[in-house]
């Protein structure tokens, strides 16, 4: 025979299953749509010219506008100084893209793997917690 306090525990175990499995899923499909989403932005906008949604990352572009306004006062006196110039320019605004595309990856990776591991453990409680019950019934008919 199970305890109060175990018969309570199981409640809340059998209760907060399909929650977990819910808060899983949408935390694996929410990271995983926002790590396409960081990457796709590589190529639709640059965070120089308007932020998006999350301000604090894409922000972070805005670390290589010092480099840029140094670029933009040097004169070029041939062509060639020109296209090397504006070269460089474009690197140094990809190099403020990649960061904020590695940075998104990295969080919608860390919060992917979360929902990931809340679904695993959802799911490996399952089978134990239909054992445990079909256990505690056949205890409770004898």
């Amino acid at each position: 025979m199970l305890s109060e306090a175990e018969e309570r525990f199981l409640r809340r175990a059998r209760a907060r299953q399909r929650y977990l499995l819910i808060i899983g899923a949408v935390l694996a499909v929410a990271g995983g749509l926002y790590m396409v989403w960081g990457v796709r932005q590589l190529q639709v906008q640059t965070p120089l010219d308007e932020p998006a949604f999350d301000r604090p990352i894409s922000r972070l572009a805005l670390l290589v506008l010092p480099r840029l306004r140094q670029l933009d006062q040097i004169r070029p006196a041939t062509r060639l100084e020109a296209a090397l110039l504006a070269e460089v320019k474009e690197q140094t605004g990809i190099i403020g893209r990649l960061v904020v595309v590695v940075l998104r990856v990295l969080i919608g990776s860390f919060v992917c793997t979360a929902g990931l591991v809340i679904v695993t453990v959802g799911l490996s409680e399952r089978p134990l917690l239909r054992i445990i019950a079909r256990l505690h019934g056949a205890a409770s008919i004898r």
